[in-house]
């Protein structure tokens, strides 16, 4: 099931004029309303029907809007001396002597070369998409075999406002960001989608799946509504040398 995005005009919110976008996804099954980055407001809804009912949403909401926008997580660029929670450990970034080095993670390290403040950005947002592919792979492919069920591909990428989808040929793909989330986090949100496998909706039938494969996953069910939105503040550019 695709998702269509229609473009929803804008909203003005103390002094700012935000994008708003309807995105139509079947797989809802009511109105979702949230903030994404970079402060577009966003509506999920089940169908073209409810495009009406999404903008007028936004309309009566426009106090909430407000309130999370102030909320907004500052931005942490990935700079030497930036601590990054990787899979829940705290880790160091620390400039490479060699500035033709790549970032490489070593204990609770993250050493990289980058001749410009944004070459050593670029370079441990690579390697933490990494360390996040190859987590969530291992993880793919323990919980496909405990379901009993194939997977043909896992892959990470940036998204804004989901954690991870998976087709109906059974490729899973993760919001590489899950890197700044605990380890369990990650699983869980895997769990979530090999259970997709099984059966693409939220029916009782799937979440049952769900718990067999994490018995806990209510536990980081929770942690990404309450701490997921400041995952997405890590890496922004840093503002020396844009051009490099």
């Amino acid at each position: 099931m695709g998702v269509d995005r229609i473009d929803g005009g804008t909203v003005e919110l103390a002094g700012q004029t935000l994008p708003v976008e309807i995105r139509v996804d079947p797989r809802a099954r009511r109105l979702i309303l949230r903030l994404a980055r970079p402060n577009t407001v966003r509506v999920t809804c089940p169908s073209k029907r409810h495009v009406r009912a999404a903008l007028k949403m936004v309309t009566e909401r426009k106090d909430w809007i407000a309130d999370r926008l102030g909320e907004a997580a500052t931005p942490i660029p990935f700079t030497p001396g930036t601590i990054l929670p990787v899979l829940g450990t705290p880790t160091l970034i620390v400039a490479d002597p060699n500035p033709r080095r790549a970032a490489r993670l070593e204990h609770d390290q993250l050493i990289t070369g980058g001749i410009t403040p944004k070459a050593m950005a670029r370079r441990v947002e690579t390697s933490l998409r990494k360390v996040a592919l190859d987590a969530c792979q291992v993880e793919a492919q323990r919980l496909a075999a405990l379901a009993n069920v194939s997977v043909r591909g896992v892959t990470v990428r940036q998204m804004t406002s989901r954690w991870g989808s998976c087709t109906q040929e059974g490729v899973l793909c993760f919001n590489w960001r899950l890197i700044f989330a605990p380890h369990a986090v990650l699983r869980y949100v895997v769990a979530h989608e090999v259970a997709h496998r099984l059966h693409m909706d939220h029916s009782p039938a799937f979440w049952a799946v769900v718990r067999k494969l994490d018995p806990d996953y209510r536990s980081a069910e929770k942690w990404l509504r309450d701490f997921g939105a400041e995952l997405h503040a890590y890496g922004e550019t840093t503002p020396d040398d844009l051009a490099a």
